[in-house]
């Protein structure tokens, strides 16, 4: 964290510094060669000292930002000035369903590291779980599941055998007759 936080302060620096020395050498008056001031006629000096030059100035500092993309920026500065930012996921919310169920179709079993469980029709593996579950123990016969539920907003521990439905908002354990339907 210190090391990006460091690369980040280096190179805002040599960004801003880089600038400004571009901009001190634009705007310094030029020093003019005795050889090439000797090779020109006085006639087209006066005639570049009389027309307008153009310096190689950059547009600015550096306008843009480490933190936010140029469209976070803009959604920034609309906000800032009172007007709507309105988006896509602005005033939609999250619908919870309201038959939460956690259904048990079938475990094979070897060994606590080696295991297939069918659970809401996904097949589970130890390296391949749902995002719901918190955490997960198998044995031969059993389930025991640390599920976390968006209704409740918390975890829920429940050990299930299979075809065994669990309904999360009853908290009622039902065998399954109908194919876990």
């Amino acid at each position: 964290m210190v090391r990006q936080f460091t690369l980040i302060l280096c190179m805002t620096l040599l960004t801003v510094w880089g600038a400004s020395a571009v901009q001190a050498q634009a705007l310094a008056p030029a020093v003019p060669d005795a050889t090439a001031a000797a090779a020109v006629p006085t006639e087209d000096a006066a005639a570049a000292d009389a027309a307008p030059v153009a310096a190689a100035v950059p547009a600015g500092l550096f306008l843009g930002s480490l933190m936010f993309t140029d469209l976070e920026r803009t959604l920034i500065r609309k906000a800032a000035s009172g007007q709507s930012i309105a988006g896509p996921n602005v005033g939609k919310t999250e619908l919870i369903p309201v038959d939460r169920k956690i259904w048990l179709g079938a475990v094979f079993y070897r060994n606590p590291h080696n295991w297939i469980v069918w659970l809401n029709g996904h097949k589970l593996t130890p390296h391949r779980l749902l995002p719901e579950i918190m955490g997960i123990k198998v044995d031969g016969e059993s389930v025991d599941l640390e599920w976390f539920d968006i209704g409740k907003n918390g975890v829920i521990n429940v050990t299930m055998r299979p075809n065994q439905i669990y309904d999360i908002v009853t908290g009622l354990m039902l065998y399954d007759t109908d194919g876990g339907r």
